[in-house]
């Protein structure tokens, strides 16, 4: 979808977001969409200025101010919706995003995410798996009670031979209060 021949306006950024509050995924938009709608941007600002300085108080100020600040509000309010919409389908594993449909730097946003997304789940995964695990060690040292990791309330003392939750295993081994065997 390519935006208005003479570029971005306020017009089009209000269309790409009520079209975007429709969608569940991101809407096409032009690769180039928001360095156009800064660009757009920049030019009404001049222009407020200029007729600013010539006429603070005329009726053209009041339009051009109003239009720069509902036109900044409503690019915002696009690119959190659509960051939203990259957010969601980066956490579903099973939806689709059409990778066309997102700009550079919205591309970016879901490589990244999705990247830390899956990073932090197998690291999860991982972790719930060490610790569902049972470690045999030997106990280095009396030690006081405690709780391990499955809840389990221990009472430990040196040269014991136990099989503990494998987190629980981890800190004790980290400590220098056991060591594994086998």
């Amino acid at each position: 979808m390519s935006d208005d021949e003479d570029g971005v306006s306020y017009e089009t950024i209000k269309s790409h977001l009520d079209q975007q509050k429709r969608s569940n995924k991101p809407i096409e938009v032009a690769a180039t969409f928001y360095e156009e709608a800064q660009a757009y941007l920049d030019q009404l600002r001049e222009e407020y200025e200029d007729v600013h300085a010539r006429d603070p108080a005329s009726k053209e100020v009041q339009i051009l101010r109003d239009e720069l600040f509902r036109a900044r509000e409503a690019l915002n309010d696009l690119f959190d919706l659509r960051a939203k919409r990259i957010l969601s389908h980066t956490l579903s594993e099973d939806t689709e995003i059409d990778e066309a449909d997102l700009t550079a730097e919205e591309r970016l946003l879901f490589d990244n995410v999705q990247e830390q997304v899956s990073r932090t789940r197998e690291q999860a995964l991982e972790r719930a798996k060490r610790s569902s695990e049972l470690r045999v060690v030997r106990v280095l040292e009396d030690m006081p009670s405690f709780t391990g990791a499955d809840l389990r309330i221990y009472d430990l003392d040196a040269e014991d031979i136990v099989s503990l939750p494998g987190e629980t295993a981890e800190l004790l081994i980290g400590e220098g209060k056991a060591a594994e065997l086998g």
